[in-house]
């Protein structure tokens, strides 16, 4: 949707924020262009920031596309139809002669009839309407393969992430089929803290630092789930069944608690940067080593793309609520069942 925005625009689209907050901002930028009603409706479709409601696949987008070309090449019919009758009338005149009157169904209209030249007008018709359609037909099948190697070689944002794939995983994504990979463990960080904890250089799920990694709520070890199934009396997650850390980058790796967040904060020095236009949080520990805290997104119920925030899940819970943290800004008493990254630790004394 972004790319055809841009093919018919010129012009970059606006953010997903934006687009939050102005629910008309695309229709209206379109229509500025002086794209069609039709047209504007599938593009918006496919660049609707709610993930469930937008246009799932490339397929998807063509079909809609095509069903466009469609509305635009049908005739038009009026809301009264009338069936129109040719009639041959032959009329005899006063000096004998016969004369051929074509009664087309309308009143006080006659005309010479040659049943030639009216054929032959209705099959320059058709032939007009079969061409028509034969090249809307014929743009739509060159634009897709356009569309499919823009992604390919330009890279493309997988749902969820803002990190530049291969194209091989843009082929992949284009089906619909891509998964981040889900048990490749990220290298351990010495920032040189006193407790000696290590953590990963990217989030869970992420495919190197400066990618956001997938969303998850607080407590679920399969990452599938969407409700909370952690026992009440348990409050503190990490390192026991319900961490998906340990699930998924085995027993060394736990979600951090908040003493570890509170280490990080204290002992080391944040600052906000962008990386591979990518904007985040640059952590410096004490022995120099660094961290990047990409700005991610945000879902319940849909995604918020774009959100310039850091937030991970620690592994405490307080009553309803679990803990999140932001690096800078510290915890917050968040619904647990709130999609956030999240950033694995492990002890210096772990070996791998």
């Amino acid at each position: 949707g972004a790319t055809f925005y841009k093919l018919l625009t010129r012009e970059t689209p606006p953010p997903a924020s934006d687009l939050v907050s102005d629910d008309e901002l695309l229709e209206n930028k379109l229509r500025e262009k002086g794209v069609s009603d039709n047209l504007i409706e599938v593009v918006t479709e496919a660049m609707y920031p709610n993930v469930r409601k937008r246009t799932q696949s490339v397929r998807e987008f063509r079909d809609a596309l095509t069903n466009y070309s469609v509305q635009m090449s049908t005739p038009i019919k009026s809301t009264t139809e009338e069936e129109t009758v040719v009639v041959k009338k032959v009329t005899q005149t006063t000096d004998g002669e016969e004369t051929v009157v074509a009664d087309k169904g309308t009143k006080n209209s006659s005309l010479p009839y040659n049943k030639k030249a009216v054929e032959e007008t209705y099959d320059e018709d058709d032939d007009e309407e079969d061409t028509s359609r034969k090249e809307i037909k014929y743009f739509i099948a060159c634009l897709v393969p356009l569309v499919i190697l823009y992604f390919v070689f330009s890279g493309f944002r997988g749902c969820g992430g803002n990190k530049k794939l291969t194209s091989e995983q843009c082929a992949d994504s284009i089906e619909n089929t891509f998964e981040y990979p889900q048990n490749a463990s990220g290298k351990a960080v010495d920032l040189g803290l006193p407790s000696g904890t290590l953590w990963a250089d990217r989030n869970l799920d992420a495919l190197d630092e400066t990618d956001e990694g997938m969303l998850f709520i607080w407590g679920d070890p399969t990452g599938m789930n969407d409700t909370v199934k952690v026992p009440d009396n348990v409050y503190n997650i990490s390192g026991t069944e319900y961490d998906i850390v340990k699930e998924k980058w085995g027993e060394d790796w736990c979600m951090p608690n908040l003493e570890q967040f509170n280490e990080l904060h204290d002992q080391c020095s944040i600052k906000k940067i962008e990386k591979n236009n990518i904007k985040g949080y640059l952590v410096t520990g004490p022995n120099g080593n660094t961290l990047f805290f990409p700005f991610s997104s945000l879902y319940k119920d849909e995604y918020f793309l774009g959100w310039e925030y850091q937030m991970s899940w620690t592994d405490t819970r307080e009553g309803d609520h679990a803990l999140s943290c932001n690096i800078v800004d510290g915890f917050h008493n968040s619904d647990p069942t709130l999609r956030f990254t999240i950033r694995p630790v492990r002890s210096k004394q772990s070996n791998r």
